[in-house]
């Protein structure tokens, strides 16, 4: 008898769905906040070049005309960070929820993969105790098979 059991199959089919969108959930939240941090940016930054076009072309001195580019750079310099700081706010918030998920699933792998390997075992005969030792899973990342057959 095959050790795959069509309920086996599909609850690993439904936990690969789940965890595909549950990556693209946090994923597509992260670039939704960055579209919206994006938004916020080019309106702003429209109003702003609204203001300074009225002052150019209000301007009648080519002495202020300059004066008028070099605060330009520097608005341009201070307003850099103001983008970049929330930017990689969220960058760093969607990185950390999916490293979160990321570490829940691997531990939710495991777990699942061992119970399998355990079923396994239950149906396999007594005599056969070596291939059970070879499939056991460490505790621990610093546990061996041998150990994790010994205990």
């Amino acid at each position: 008898m095959s050790s795959l059991r069509p309920e086996y199959i599909r609850a690993v089919q439904k936990s690969a769905f789940d965890t595909t969108f549950g990556v693209l959930s946090k994923t597509f939240d992260g670039i939704e906040k960055l579209v919206e941090l994006n938004v916020h940016t080019v309106k702003s930054t429209l109003g702003e070049s609204q203001e300074r076009l009225a002052e150019f072309l209000s301007t009648q001195q080519p002495h202020t005309l300059f004066a008028q580019h070099v605060n330009l750079a520097q608005t341009a310099l201070k307003m850099a960070p103001v983008y970049w700081s929330p930017a990689c706010k969220v960058v760093a918030e969607t990185q950390a929820e999916l490293l979160t998920f990321a570490q829940a699933q691997f531990r939710q792998y495991r777990h699942d993969a061992q119970a399998f390997v355990d079923s396994v075992a239950q149906d396999v005969p007594a005599e056969s105790g070596t291939a059970e030792a070879a499939w056991a899973f460490p505790k621990s990342p610093v546990e061996s098979p041998k150990t994790t057959s010994q205990a």
